[in-house]
């Protein structure tokens, strides 16, 4: 493997694979600092991003169960999905305003966290 060769590109993020690796171990240390830990299901509402890897890869580091949810469902399919599947903790971008956030107090991804 070449660590320095790019892993993912976004808009305007570039990572190599020495910085996704970081980046993946720091969002898995936060992510069981929030209590995330094996057999957890975590719902990730997101548009296509750079975060969105690094977090599947954060999340199955945990042992815990990805739930993909399509921001373009209306709140009345985005709550059924979470009901059925249980989710421990949701992580969402703020512009996608889900009707979801009222359950999930953490949980919220922004550029801001990086």
């Amino acid at each position: 493997m070449r660590p320095r060769a790019l892993a993912f590109a976004g808009d305007d993020t570039r990572l190599d694979w020495a910085g996704a690796e970081a980046r993946c171990n720091s969002l898995a240390a936060a992510l069981r600092n929030l209590g995330v830990g094996p057999e957890d299901r975590v719902g990730l509402l997101l548009t296509n991003c750079v975060e969105w890897p690094l977090l599947l890869m954060a999340i199955v580091r945990l042992g815990a169960v990805i739930v993909t949810l399509n921001p373009r469902l209306g709140a009345r399919e985005l709550l059924q999905i979470e009901r059925d599947a249980q989710c421990a903790m949701l992580v969402w971008k703020p512009e996608l305003c889900p009707p979801l956030k009222t359950k999930f107090s953490t949980g919220v991804f922004s550029d801001d966290t990086r």
